[in-house]
């Protein structure tokens, strides 16, 4: 007697695969959920690197500022809402920075007076980049036209104020060539990404700017000046 084989039918084929569909699909559903929420932290933390990282060096150069009489470029000047579209200040300063490669060790003595600016340029709508370029006033730096760089991408808010004799403004200029000028005490910074850039809301950094320095270009030293 031969056994009796018998197929599946179609609807059992049909149920298969109708389970096997839903299966994928919750899998799917799972794996993608995963991958959004490790690139989010990922963005989050990326995000958040480049914007300490451009405060940061904002700070420095504001705690390094002086002047550099007879230097067109050596004055300080803060305008503010340059591109009204992404709410943005311009702000333009003389700073110091060490040499690298002047002495053997390195000699802390030896420094280069820059000029450095930050602005916003809008690349999208909505939101534009943290622009900050540089150029050497004196050194070995000095001849080479300067540089550019990208500090943040999707910027939809840069505003700098600095604190006179009582109150925070949005503008401020000091000549070079000024006798006495009458220098900022403290910097306020905020920075807001776009809201691409997950995580990380408007920022405000504030600093202390040193005064009483001036650079001489006759004699290449940076010396006291009672301001």
């Amino acid at each position: 007697m031969r056994p009796n084989r018998r197929g599946f039918t179609l609807p059992e084929v049909l149920t298969a695969v109708t389970l096997a569909a839903l299966l994928l699909g919750v899998l799917f559903s799972l794996y993608w959920s995963v991958t959004r929420t490790v690139n989010e932290q990922a963005e989050r933390r990326q995000g958040g690197a480049a914007l300490d990282a451009a405060l940061e060096r904002l700070v420095r150069d504001l705690q390094g500022a002086q002047l550099a009489p007879g230097y067109e470029e050596g004055g300080l000047e803060l305008q503010p809402q340059a591109d009204a579209a992404a709410r943005s200040s311009t702000l333009e300063l003389c700073t110091t920075r060490p040499v690298a490669g002047w002495g053997e060790p390195r000699d802390a003595r030896w420094f280069e007076v820059v000029n450095v600016r930050y602005w916003v340029e809008s690349d999208a709508p909505g939101g534009g980049k943290l622009l900050r370029s540089e150029r050497a006033l004196a050194g070995p730096e000095s001849t080479t036209g300067g540089t550019t760089n990208t500090l943040f991408h999707g910027v939809t808010q840069f505003t700098v104020e600095f604190y006179g004799e009582d109150d925070w403004v949005d503008e401020w200029q000091i000549d070079p060539d000024e006798e006495n000028p009458s220098w900022p005490r403290a910097a306020r910074i905020q920075l807001e990404p776009s809201t691409g850039i997950r995580g990380v809301n408007l920022t405000t950094v504030e600093t202390v700017i040193p005064r009483g320095w001036s650079f001489s270009p006759e004699t290449d030293r940076v010396e006291p000046n009672a301001l």
